[in-house]
């Protein structure tokens, strides 16, 4: 437990979340085993959101497909806005590590944004233009 807390102040606060792009050796993989891997690592965070999980029980491959087109790995740095108000929604995030806050205007809907939170659902079904900012 000293190592780890150790490691958890010195090493890991400093390294840079990793995406697919970042590494090349996976430009090797065939293209279905790709498809796997974009299942294997979107699956778990997209199937939080209800209808999501509803939809991986009905259907395997709209889920691969959704995992496969429809998704995006992004980082952001501390502060950086994620989206602003007034602004058109353009998509549906999903928070996969670290915090982001909800500043809306008014109070009561002012959040914390944890890592398995989502936001943004109305851009699925309706144009949608953001109400507060998210950082």
């Amino acid at each position: 437990s000293r190592i780890m807390s150790y490691l958890k102040c010195s090493h890991f606060v400093q390294a840079k979340r990793m995406h697919l792009k970042d590494l090349e050796v996976l430009n090797l993989l065939p293209a279905s085993l790709t498809k796997c891997l974009h299942v294997e690592l979107h699956l778990p965070h997209l199937s939080r959101m209800p209808m999501l999980h509803h939809l991986a029980t009905l259907s395997e491959p709209a889920m691969s497909e959704l995992s496969n087109h429809a998704t995006n790995d992004v980082s952001y740095l501390i502060g950086e806005h994620m989206f602003t108000e007034e602004t058109e929604a353009k998509s549906m995030y999903f928070l996969v590590a670290g915090r982001a806050w909800y500043d809306h205007d008014e109070r009561e809907h002012q959040a914390l944004l944890k890592d398995g939170s989502w936001a943004c659902e109305p851009v699925l079904w309706i144009p949608w233009w953001h109400c507060a900012t998210l950082k």
